[in-house]
Parts: C-alpha cells; structure tokens; sequence
C-alpha cells in the first residue's frame, strides 16, 4: 500500500485484514509505504504492535524508488475512499499489478474492470476479497492485464495538451 497513512486511507483495516487472512493460513505480507499525518502517529504505532514480523512499514521513500517496489510487489491494495485523481492507482495500474481497491468513487472510473473491489470501511469486506484474489491466480492475472491496458489513457503528455488546447480555447 503506497500512500500518505492518513484517516480515508484506511490503513488500519488493512492491518487488520492482512491479521485476518494470516489466522486463515495464507502466509502473506503487508508493506505499507508513505508519511503519517503526525495525528495518527501514536495509534498507527499501537496498530503495527504483534504483526511486525508480517506488516512492514517503510516510511516515506523517494518518488523515483517506488517503481521499483511495486515490480517486487505481487499484489496492490489502495483503499482509500476520498480521492480526485488518484495518481497512485494508475501507478499500480501501469506496473501490471493485481489490484484490490477501495469501490468508492473515482477508483471504479479509473480501475474500471482491471481490479476486484472492496469495501474498505469493512474489514470483513477487504479479507474476503483479499482471499478471493490469493485463491484465484488466473483471475488475478486477467485484471493485471485489463488494467495494464486502461492505465495507457491517462498520459501526462496528452492530459498537457489538453489542458493548453482548452487555455487557448476560452482566450
């Protein structure tokens, strides 16, 4: 999970989803990756408290060395459920990352059919989706595909021309 550690990003459930599937057997890690907004830093530091061998929290990294974690990623989550653009999906999105996401808007108009979709307000929600997609390798790759494939709409050079074309356009 790559982003600010913040209260509408839900990292929380997360934690307790990941502890979750763990007691269900799956052997799985969790690496969480971003600032915490410093209100959150005591209770992120007593969520983290008996699954420190499985929930890595790294921090805030430089923007150039994400791209390299996400290709040794094997499954993205974002569940965050207040974004405008959300920069961080189409990131995971480019990099052919399976991905479970947030079902609140804009992640469905972005993701389209390129992920599975939870409710990150629900833990149960993220667990049981999370499992479906631990138990589905021909799935997982399907939407690893498909968002690969709607990833290449969103281009800073064509959304550049468009906003100069529209500066020119009101003159």
């Amino acid at each position: 999970y790559v982003s600010i550690v913040n209260y509408y990003k839900h990292q929380f459930n997360v934690i307790n989803s990941i502890r979750e599937i763990r007691r269900k057997g799956y052997n799985v890690q969790l690496e969480l990756i971003g600032p915490i907004k410093k209100s959150l830093k005591k209770k992120f530091s007593k969520a983290l408290v008996g699954c420190e061998s499985f929930v890595k929290y790294k921090g805030k990294i430089p923007y150039n060395e994400i791209s390299k974690i996400y290709k040794n990623t094997d499954l993205f989550i974002f569940a965050s459920t207040c974004e405008n653009m959300p920069n961080i999906l189409v990131e995971a999105m480019s990099a052919g990352l399976p991905i479970l996401c947030s079902n609140y808007g804009p992640m469905p108009e972005i993701l389209k059919d390129g992920g599975r979709y939870m409710d990150p307000i629900s833990i149960e929600s993220i667990t049981k989706n999370l499992k479906f997609l631990l138990d589905n390798e021909n799935y997982r790759h399907d939407i690893s595909n498909r968002a690969i494939l709607h990833s290449k709409q969103f281009s800073w050079k064509k959304t550049s021309k468009k906003t100069f074309d529209f500066i020119k356009s009101v003159r």
